[in-house]
């Protein structure tokens, strides 16, 4: 599981996510060559960015430990259970919809002392967080640690936004399917946290008068069905074959998951 967590492809996902390659300084030649893309690149900066907080907290365990809970966001790599999606996908629906990400007040629970003095508390409330969304609506979790009562705050926070129907499934996420935009429609419901980046496979091959047959195949991580296209236009038969996933994903997301 270390390994998963701090591998580059893991850390460029969540600088995805995030969307924090906006912040990177450039020169004009790799901007130009979108440098920006690269998984390596994307990799360095989260590090930086842990590296930044690191000195400018005097190396406080504490605020580098709440730093990484968030950027990283360990609890869903851990299962595919909704309970480990919570924080994701209250920060997604937060930044949605108000701009930016929910405040998150995480500290130990003033009253745990008292408690175990008493005996009267539950072991698992050590710690408190309070979860604040952009228009004001704030939750309270408690938790045997700050990661737990974190995830406890942004569970009920889930519940709320689904109690009163809030919540945008992935059909919202998209407003006109075409084959046009497919190839970045889907990437915006990847980056978006729905499943990981489309791969796509190319073959060429020739007519008898050799001209030349592109046939290209759509596949995503995690999914079963896999999608082929073919068009004499390598990046005509991508977008096809593009389409076809992407109908694919909005039908039957729920039921993959």
């Amino acid at each position: 599981m270390k390994r998963i967590l701090v591998e580059g492809k893991t850390l460029a996902k969540r600088i995805d996510m995030l969307d924090f390659s906006q912040y990177l300084i450039l020169g004009k030649g790799d901007r130009k060559n979108r440098i920006y893309n690269n998984a390596s690149v994307k990799e360095d900066l989260f590090e930086a960015i842990i590296g930044a907080v690191a000195l400018d907290s005097d190396w406080n365990i504490k605020t580098l430990e709440e730093v990484v809970d968030r950027m990283l966001d360990p609890y869903s790599y851990i299962s595919d259970d909704l309970e480990d999606q919570y924080i994701s996908i209250v920060q997604n629906w937060s930044n949605e919809n108000y701009g930016r990400y929910p405040d998150f007040i995480c500290e130990e629970n003033k009253y745990y002392s008292l408690y175990v003095s008493s005996l009267t508390v539950n072991m698992d409330d050590r710690y408190q967080c309070k979860l604040i969304l952009g228009g004001g609506e704030s939750f309270i979790g408690y938790g045997n640690t700050s990661s737990e009562a974190r995830r406890n705050a942004a569970e009920k926070a889930y519940n709320y936004l689904e109690d009163n129907e809030l919540l945008t499934t992935i059909k919202d996420e998209i407003e006109e399917p075409s084959e046009a935009m497919a190839i970045n429609q889907l990437e915006i419901l990847s980056r978006r946290g729905y499943f990981d980046l489309p791969k796509y496979k190319y073959t060429e091959t020739h007519d008898k008068d050799g001209n030349p047959k592109w046939q290209v195949t759509c596949m995503i991580n995690g999914f079963d069905k896999v999608f082929n296209a073919t068009s004499t236009s390598k990046k005509a038969a991508k977008k096809k074959a593009a389409f076809k996933m992407l109908n694919y994903v909005l039908e039957n997301y729920d039921e993959e998951e």
